[in-house]
């Protein structure tokens, strides 16, 4: 399922007094503390078209953070199609950047309510609602997961280190492990187009 889009609206230097350190192409060292990046952050459905309201954030550096929780549910209530535990359900909680405190991060979807991107104007189920509602006294107690056929309940993350003027997506694997990955860029132009033959 595709579930959100964010895109780089800006990226640029603040004034800072720690000396920028260039993180070379292709490194995987640390942002620069000083980089600032604009981003919009909005939930999309399966045809990628927006979901309610998009968000914007500053974010300190340029490697961005989305911090998730998710639920898988036991393979014969998938096999089964089960009306509430046909797939695994996320719930995003936070976006923040290298430099931020996670805790201090910008909160995201609100737990207790239907994450955005499952809402299809109908209300959330009971069973959906105790999960959001008891998220972390459910992962703490396995007896309790099985009873409600719950394989896996955890906090994930996934991140990537933005480029100005490019979008990305990020979508839920029928696993529960979600990927980020950049959207619409176009393919270099062959050697052929480029002689005009």
């Amino acid at each position: 399922h595709r579930l959100a889009r964010l895109t780089v609206l800006d990226q640029h230097e603040a004034p800072s007094l720690i000396p920028a350190t260039p993180s070379g192409a292709g490194q995987a060292g640390a942002s620069r503390p000083n980089l600032m990046t604009k981003i919009e952050f909005v939930n999309i459905n399966d045809q990628g078209q927006p979901i309610g309201e998009s968000k914007t954030f500053d974010i300190v550096g340029d490697m961005i953070y989305v911090d998730y929780l998710t639920v898988n549910f036991e393979d014969k209530y998938v096999e089964k199609s089960d009306l509430d535990r046909s797939t695994a359900i996320a719930l995003f909680q936070r976006i923040f950047g290298e430099h931020q405190e996670p805790a201090k991060g910008f909160q995201l979807d609100t737990v207790g309510t239907r994450p955005t991107a499952y809402a299809r104007g109908t209300q959330m189920s009971d069973f959906e609602k105790n999960i959001w509602d008891d998220f972390w006294l459910i992962a703490n107690d396995s007896q309790r997961a099985r009873q409600m056929g719950i394989d896996a309940i955890q906090g994930k993350a996934v991140a990537i280190r933005a480029q100005p003027g490019k979008t990305y997506e990020i979508e839920l694997r029928s696993t529960g492990d979600m990927t980020i990955k950049p959207v619409g860029a176009k393919a270099p132009a062959s050697a052929s187009a480029k002689n005009g033959g």
